[in-house]
């Protein structure tokens, strides 16, 4: 995430919780809320409500929703904003003055192609998968592949053989995994965090819209405008619905914490604003990455904490491996792809 997007992230969670609403829980997408295939017919365009906005724009609600690829429902503000306005329902009735949670997939597929199901049987509960790690923690409820499983577990095993942990005591928080591409059944993501999908991206254009036409606006409303107006691409975590290695299966997000449970980096590393610890940040960036390489995972160039099991790897692939990423420094989105 670049530090714009944590800088509205920020500014979005005191937002809310200034709000006389109460904000959805944003929690990881868990397995006990993939009901199997619950959206699985989507809704008539006759069940849409009414969407102002896309009126206002000229953009047909539940017309003909053309996605971008076979890969990608959309890509952009202004080309999302029309598949949105075609493919998901917004009620304005249930608007909440700054933020909506109210956004549902009606006439969006739910699925695409890359990505997995979240009743594949190739999806198991690292919860059932991972219990009694010596190092990993945080991962009772959340959802892998059976891949990604097996390669948690020799990652676990690789650092707990490490002298070092004696010495200063660490863990590694398995922060998400899988995610679901189009979007969680129950209740949407947010776009902001870790858990991006076409429900979550579609409600965050709702609102940008939905602010932008209001002819008089409040001073938090204008501030969540004004932070969506200045970051667009950058909020979206550079993945418009579609496609990612997470919705694929392929990837997990983990973090060194130090023994009194503080993060030592985030998804940037060497940056000016990346989470600290008791350990030295780069030590502990090395030492992740030398393990998961061990245990046969790759990490994505420029984010500290996505490693893959599976996928595309390798040369070329914007992806590094073991001491192969030491060359990455400071670990931001501006390093791109080096190999």
């Amino acid at each position: 995430m670049s530090p714009s997007s944590r800088r509205l992230a920020a500014l979005l969670t005191a937002l809310l919780a200034a709000s006389a609403a109460s904000a959805d829980d944003l929690s990881d997408v868990r397995l006990k809320d993939l009901a199997p295939d619950q959206t699985a017919a989507p809704q008539s365009r006759a069940a849409m409500n009414a969407n102002p906005s896309c009126a206002a724009r000229g953009f047909e609600v539940g017309g003909r929703c053309g996605a971008a690829s076979k890969t990608r429902l959309c890509r952009g503000v202004a080309e999302c904003e029309k598949y949105c306005c075609c493919a998901f329902d917004f009620d304005v009735s249930k608007w909440t003055g700054v933020y909506d949670w109210k956004t549902t997939n009606v006439l969006a597929p739910t699925d695409i192609d890359g990505a997995l199901r979240p009743d594949s049987p190739e999806l198991v509960d690292l919860g059932q998968e991972l219990q009694g790690m010596e190092v990993l923690v945080d991962y009772r409820g959340k959802i892998a592949t059976k891949t990604v499983a097996a390669g948690l577990r020799r990652l676990d095993a690789v650092l707990a053989a490490l002298p070092e942990r004696r010495t200063a005591p660490f863990t590694v928080d398995v922060n998400n995994c899988y995610r679901r591409a189009i979007g969680n059944e129950i209740e949407p993501l947010s776009p902001l965090g870790p858990d991006a999908n076409a429900e979550a991206v579609c409600g965050e254009l709702f609102v940008m819209m939905r602010l932008e036409d209001k002819p008089a606006r409040g001073a938090n409303e204008q501030t969540l405008l004004d932070g969506l107006h200045s970051t667009q691409d950058s909020a979206f975590l550079m993945a418009w619905p579609g496609w990612t290695p997470h919705a694929a299966g392929d990837a997990c997000d983990l973090i060194v914490r130090d023994a009194k449970g503080a993060p030592c980096f985030g998804a940037s590393a060497g940056a000016a604003d990346s989470p600290k610890c008791s350990i030295d940040q780069r030590h502990a960036v090395d030492m992740l990455d030398e393990a998961a390489g061990q245990a046969g995972g790759w990490r994505l160039d420029y984010e500290a904490w996505h490693f893959e099991w599976g996928g595309k790897t390798g040369p070329g692939s914007c992806r590094c491996r073991g001491e192969g990423c030491g060359g990455i420094w400071p670990v931001t989105q501006a390093a791109g792809c080096p190999d």
